[in-house]
């Protein structure tokens, strides 16, 4: 049997409405609680940073950091100032080589031009000019000596500067006027040939 109930059309039905005006406010306020916590975090990072920097100030104007940025100062000058005289040291280094091998042909060029008679007591050479000090039997030799170093393609002049007799012997000094640097590289050629032919003089004496 079914039930009835007569009072159920008196029994108010509630219904759920939605408010929209609330849910709009609502969000605003979540919104603007939201920007105030961004702000706040923000503003905490700022202050965080500014403690940072003015940290790093002072720890840059300490004087013990001073004293140490002028010491690292001076050590790279002083680095840069060695670089630069290892730099010329190796230039003049690479200039004494190139001197050296010049005055090894000059030696045996002068040398190979010494009569038998002559004999070189000492002997002093510079970048421009030679000096040499010898002793002779006879002045004839010293001429020749001289003569032969006249037709060296190195020398620019050479000359006979002193003569003195004493003890049995003619004591003289030879002076020699060297020509440029640059002269030397043009004339390696020559030199090579002078060579040749002195050594072609020699055997022709020999035979």
């Amino acid at each position: 049997m079914k039930d009835l109930n007569f009072f159920e059309p008196y029994i108010e039905k509630k219904e759920f409405k939605i408010d929209k005006e609330l849910i709009f406010y609502g969000t605003m306020v979540l919104i603007v609680l939201c920007m105030i916590f961004y702000g706040i975090i923000n503003q905490i990072k700022i202050v965080k940073l500014n403690r940072e920097v003015a940290k790093l100030k002072l720890e840059a104007e300490d004087e013990s950091v001073q004293k140490r940025i002028e010491e690292l100062k001076f050590q790279e000058e002083e680095i840069a100032d060695i670089k630069g005289k290892v730099e010329q040291l190796k230039t003049v280094d690479e200039y004494i080589e190139d001197r050296d091998i010049i005055n090894e042909y000059l030696l045996q060029s002068i040398n190979s031009r010494t009569p038998e008679e002559v004999f070189l007591k000492s002997m002093s050479i510079d970048t421009a000019s030679m000096q040499i000090e010898g002793i002779s039997k006879d002045k004839y030799s010293i001429a020749e000596f001289e003569h032969s170093l006249k037709n060296n393609i190195d020398f620019e002049e050479s000359f006979i500067s002193n003569i003195s007799f004493e003890d049995g012997y003619y004591n003289f000094s030879l002076n020699i006027k060297l020509k440029d640097e640059d002269e030397y590289d043009n004339g390696d050629e020559n030199r090579v040939q002078e060579d040749e032919n002195e050594t072609e003089e020699n055997e022709s004496i020999e035979e």
